[in-house]
């Protein structure tokens, strides 16, 4: 399709789940792309291996374990937490650690983690089932078409998104949320200066205001965070300061060299 519309189609990322005739099916088209493994898929399959964990530590190793793995920043940082992981199971659920160690860390599969993609980079495929799942339910109404039918419903699906208007935006939206938590952090206590417009928040993150960067795991993973967002409101109040025009009525003020 990209040669038909003469479309320079090279991705440097694929997210997909653990199907190997896919991932070598991108491969063969896509040399130099990276196949990143969904997050989600990558939990599914856990859920279904949940009989080799006590069941009052499956709440723990959904919620914080396994998600403490996907949320690291570097590859010390996953092995920091990987070896909270296994000092904290290895007792009580040995072969759910060696199934995990072969199916997500030593496979083909491993990409899972937030610092394998690039900031903000989605993390599952959950968002195309969505399109996907509309597509089956308001054009072919969860119908199954043979290759032509379907050829001629993809011409009604691409007239109706064609006039939709919807917009992708390229760049991650922060949430309301985040807002407000960012406006609840912004203060100049919370930030040492590091360089121009650098900081370092409570001397954890360090966070770049030019470059719309910070080392915190919750950039990595969503693209923005409240860090930044707190730097972002000291700074328009900072400008709002010093661009506040003076009250009182202008003076008329005339060259220096002009005299009566």
């Amino acid at each position: 399709m990209a040669d038909l519309l003469e479309i320079n189609f090279d991705p440097k990322y694929i997210v997909q789940d653990a199907c190997p005739a896919s991932r070598n099916a991108a491969l063969k088209s896509f040399p130099d792309t990276n196949i990143l493994m969904c997050y989600f898929h990558v939990l599914l399959n856990c859920k279904k291996n949940k009989l080799d964990i006590p069941n009052e530590q499956q709440h723990l190793m959904f919620k914080r374990y396994i998600h403490r793995l996907h949320m690291t920043t570097s590859i010390d940082h996953f092995r920091k937490y990987w070896k909270i992981f296994v000092d904290s199971l290895i007792d009580n659920c040995p072969s759910f650690i060696n199934y995990f160690y072969n199916q997500w860390l030593k496979s083909n599969w491993k990409n899972w983690k937030a610092f394998s993609s690039p900031p903000g980079y989605a993390c599952t495929n959950s968002s195309l089932e969505s399109f996907n799942a509309t597509i089956k339910r308001d054009f072919t109404h969860r119908r199954k078409l043979g290759i032509f039918a379907f050829i001629g419903k993809s011409i009604d699906i691409i007239r109706y998104y064609s006039i939709d208007g919807q917009k992708f935006s390229m760049t991650p939206k922060p949430t309301s949320s985040a807002i407000k938590l960012g406006k609840s952090m912004a203060s100049w206590e919370n930030f040492k200066k590091i360089y121009q417009r650098t900081y370092f928040y409570k001397d954890c993150y360090k966070t770049n205001f030019l470059t719309k960067n910070c080392s915190c795991k919750y950039y990595l993973k969503v693209g923005y965070c409240s860090h930044l967002l707190a730097l972002q409101e000291l700074f328009k109040k900072k400008d709002q300061f010093v661009n506040k025009p003076k009250k009182g009525r202008a003076k008329n003020s005339e060259k220096w060299y002009v005299r009566e």
